[in-house]
């Protein structure tokens, strides 16, 4: 659909902003028609790898909206659920340890919690905006959760410190030019004596370099993941390239939870806990 045909629907509308209208280069990059081009190679493998049919044109939709600035491409295939968490066709367990990096104030936390109840082992939840961070532990403990811990950190592919542009909402991320200083932790490091069997990811572009982090984690436990993938143009193939070399035995799907290309989450799902 065009602004034209956009503003024509809605009586009033003078302007039709797109996803790099609103957010900074830094936290969602632009994926134009160019650099699909230049790796359409690397797309179609990735795309080639999605479980169902559903992954498939979620991922078609997500393309042509990015490339084509359409508006409404991905609105048919929108999974009107949790963001990250949803009743998909896997397999969750009353032992579940689930990593939560970039928690935010426990957002994904409660929709994990609204789905599964009490049924899970631990959540270890990991924000690196202070102010974020500040909400997290309040609604911890006013929650009366049990088996909920929270660490003021990012997650990277090592024990750092590093620049942070701390935001005190959702947009927070790591930057050269940031305004303070943030500890980052490596899953491996943070989870060194934890059944991890799910690892989420929001983290503004981080992911990869998450992905590397908890090398060892994946590759011994094969942790359910679910992970953005909308943050770099280049995600749907590199998340997907990491994730292969840390192990052969993951089945791919890819969900859109909001009709506009952001919050687009990769999905790597062990063999043995998919159910179709």
């Amino acid at each position: 659909m065009s602004d034209d045909e956009i503003m024509s629907r809605f009586p009033g509308c003078t302007n039709v902003l797109t996803i790099s209208d609103i957010y900074e280069p830094n936290v969602v990059e632009v994926l134009d028609s160019v650099f699909y081009a230049e790796n359409k190679d690397g797309f179609e493998r990735t795309r080639a790898l999605f479980h169902d049919e559903i992954s498939q044109n979620t991922f078609d939709a997500f393309i042509k909206s990015k490339t084509m600035h359409r508006n409404d491409d991905l609105l048919p295939f929108v999974v009107p659920t949790q963001y990250f968490f949803d009743s998909s066709p896997w397999i969750y367990s009353d032992e579940d340890v689930l990593v939560d990096c970039g928690a935010f104030d426990g957002d994904s936390i409660r929709d994990f919690i609204s789905l599964r109840g009490n049924k899970y082992s631990e959540i270890i939840a990991l924000e690196p905006d202070k102010k974020n961070y500040e909400r997290l532990r309040s609604w911890i403990s006013e929650s009366g959760m049990a088996n909920i811990s929270a660490i003021n950190a990012g997650v990277y592919k090592e024990k750092a410190v590093l620049t942070f542009h701390s935001s005190g909402d959702m947009e927070a991320y790591l930057s050269e030019d940031g305004d303070v200083s943030i500890p980052v932790e490596s899953i491996d490091d943070i989870c060194a004596d934890k059944k991890v069997s799910i690892i989420k990811m929001d983290i503004e572009g981080s992911e990869k370099d998450a992905l590397i982090g908890g090398a060892k984690t994946i590759k011994k436990y094969e942790p359910i993941l679910m992970i953005s993938a909308y943050h770099k143009k280049d995600d749907l193939i590199t998340l997907v390239e990491q994730i292969g070399k840390l192990s052969q035995n993951y089945v791919y799907f890819l969900r859109a939870h909001k009709p506009l290309p952001i919050d687009v989450v990769l999905y790597a799902i062990p063999k043995d806990k998919v159910l179709i």
